[in-house]
């Protein structure tokens, strides 16, 4: 509140302790003291009507979103005969463990695997038996719904009802299971849909309402606030959605909620909600993770157009780059490191090199590979992706056309995961295999994986020519500065024995 407010009451407080020092009766000082108190009051309801103000910002939000906010029920036919099936098969894996035990015998890791996958199966099955319910998002004004994927996945029949109590049957447009993201659509056109925010721009601590279905309850709207941003490698169980961005929140969100927004103080969708962090039931535990509003719109109107999500590929084999090993690669800021690569891929026709630590694409900064996957399948095949790198402690910029990500069925070829130097294949040694390797944590070099001559798998190139050598890139700009070819080489052995080697190049 404005300090201005509050001078009227402390003027009165200060004329009563004026009048107390000069003397007045005691019955005008009482009708002083509670004027007093009547501006203290005063101005206690001005500043509960300014946190009402918020109160009709909720308000407000829920009002925009109840038009475009669709609950979704989905049944499936159940096959009966397969359920069978399983109780069977079940059955008689359990009595073989059974008779394993009582024999003192392990159960094979095998038959352990496939009671698990049967489990799996049978609650996939039971679960269209009891019909699915979920959330949605009005889309457009064609009829379009944006939901998740796992809402309606395996159904036959869905019905999307609306908040005016319309129902209509939907027909699945397209789905991407490795987003969750499913899109519908019904056959209306007097529909309100939702407008989509920039959910780049979300920061941590803004506010946000959830508004779905949770258990059945339609058009509830929670509260909360954005709690983190870029989660990736959460644990979704069977739905396994490889391409993680989430925004996490603290907004109550329990099942049913699934595919219905989260929506800023402008009303605008910034995401749509997809998983719950749970205490081993289905229930909410304070946490929750919404699909991002641009990557949602993106897979939407892909859908739209095509049906289905092509995504770009690089062809390398990623991982993040322990903290360890940044001053080995000169990556003080972190990145990703390329330990595969794909010879034909189009990565490797671009000069992407095996050990290239990804620090940038498009000028987006990058810090895992659950990151960088999502980034790369983020842009189109045949579409252009600059890369920043670090190779050798320099820095460059390689320009990449996407291909198509191959299906599971498709050979790719064999990934390359070494470098080839002085007729020797070699790899840096990262800090996380030295000791399984024999070495020492402190110990870094080329680690020779296969030669030929003096020099012999397991070995550990840590000096050449008198320079020390932490990684190929190294050992590779010494040969180079060597002078007619000759090399000398300090080589360490898992045993910890040093020796000499000399080569002519």
């Amino acid at each position: 509140m404005h300090r201005s407010r509050h001078i009227p009451w402390l003027l009165s407080v200060l004329g009563v302790l004026l009048i107390v020092a000069v003397g007045l009766p005691s019955h005008l000082l009482a009708q002083l003291s509670s004027a007093v108190e009547r501006g203290r009051i005063q101005a206690s309801q001005e500043e509960l009507a300014r946190v009402d103000e918020v109160s009709q910002v909720f308000r407000l939000v829920a009002k925009i979103a109840r038009g475009g906010v669709v609950h979704i029920e989905a049944r499936g036919n159940v096959d009966f005969a397969r359920l069978e099936e399983i109780l069977e098969e079940k059955k008689d894996l359990a009595s073989r463990a059974h008779d394993l035990q009582a024999g003192d015998a392990t159960i094979p890791p095998r038959l352990i695997r496939e009671l698990e996958e049967l489990e799996a199966e049978e609650e996939r099955i039971k679960d269209k038996l009891t019909g699915g319910t979920g959330s949605g998002v009005v889309y457009d004004d064609d009829g379009h719904i944006l939901t998740n994927n796992h809402v309606i996945d395996g159904r036959d029949e869905i019905v999307v009802h609306l908040s005016d109590e319309r129902e209509y049957p939907a027909q699945v447009v397209g789905v991407d299971p490795e987003t969750d993201l499913a899109l519908l659509r019904i056959n209306t056109t007097t529909l309100r849909p939702l407008v989509f925010g920039d959910s780049d721009k979300v920061e941590v601590g803004d506010w946000v309402l959830a508004v779905g279905a949770p258990f059945g309850l339609a058009q509830s709207v929670t509260h909360g606030i954005v709690s983190a941003r870029g989660r990736t490698g959460i644990n979704t169980g069977t739905r396994q959605i490889v391409y993680q961005d989430f925004i996490q929140t603290d907004a109550a969100i329990n099942p049913g909620n699934s595919g219905g927004p989260l929506l800023n103080i402008r009303g605008e969708v910034i995401g749509i909600n997809t998983a719950i962090a749970t205490n081993g039931d289905s229930y909410n535990a304070g946490i929750a993770f919404t699909i991002p509003s641009k990557m949602a719109r993106k897979i939407a109107e892909r859908l739209k157009v095509s049906r289905e999500v092509a995504r770009g590929w690089l062809g390398v084999r990623m991982d993040e780059i322990e903290k360890t090993d940044r001053s080995v690669f000169a990556a003080d800021r972190g990145g990703v490191l390329v330990l595969g690569l794909l010879p034909d891929s189009p990565a490797a026709r671009a000069g992407v090199q095996v050990e290239d630590v990804v620090t940038a694409i498009n000028d987006i900064p990058i810090r895992s590979s659950d990151q960088m996957l999502a980034v790369i399948a983020d842009i189109f095949p045949g579409e252009k992706a600059s890369l920043d790198l670090m190779r050798g402690g320099r820095s460059t910029r390689l320009d990449v056309t996407l291909a198509r990500r191959p299906t599971r069925e498709q050979p790719v070829g064999r990934m390359r995961y070494d470098h080839e130097l002085l007729e020797t294949r070699m790899r840096t040694m990262r800090a996380s295999e030295a000791e399984l390797l024999g070495f020492t944590e402190n110990d870094r070099g080329a680690l020779v994986l296969q030669a030929t001559g003096d020099l012999r798998r397991g070995d550990l190139i840590t000096v050449c020519n008198g320079r020390m050598v932490k990684t190929v890139a190294s050992l590779a700009e010494q040969i180079r500065r060597a002078d007619n070819g000759k090399l000398t080489l300090t080589v360490k052995d898992p045993d910890g024995k040093t020796r000499q080697v000399r080569l002519q190049r």
